[in-house]
């Protein structure tokens, strides 16, 4: 089974920092650390439904087209237009 994870990127979609999702404050903390310094980032970690498809075993593949799916639904419903 694959664990969660909780990553750290820069705005150039490159991670700078990985963590387990348990230790996810430590992902926050070094976010806070990479702002002070003047870098953007973004702190990537999964949903709900994606950690517990996760733990009731779905492959890598299928938690992606779950997420796309989720990310459709939502968008259908037009409630994130600004």
């Amino acid at each position: 089974m694959k664990k969660s994870k909780v990553i750290v990127k820069d705005s150039e979609d490159q991670v700078l920092f990985e963590c387990s999702l348990k230790d996810r404050e430590k992902a926050f903390r070094y976010a806070k650390e990479m702002e002070e310094l003047g870098i953007d980032v973004n702190v990537i970690e999964p949903s709900l439904p994606e950690t517990l498809a996760t733990s009731l075993g779905m492959k890598e593949d299928e938690v992606e087209e779950f997420r796309k799916t989720i990310d459709e639904e939502i968008e259908s419903h037009g409630c994130c237009d600004d």
